[in-house]
């Protein structure tokens, strides 16, 4: 059960990545 967990992460992380690159995008 570790690898949907590990799955979550990543998915976790890129999210925040995604908004983060979203914030760029809106202050530029």
């Amino acid at each position: 059960m570790e690898t949907p967990n590990h799955s979550w992460r990543l998915r976790h992380i890129d999210i925040d990545n995604y908004r983060d690159n979203q914030k760029k995008s809106f202050r530029s």
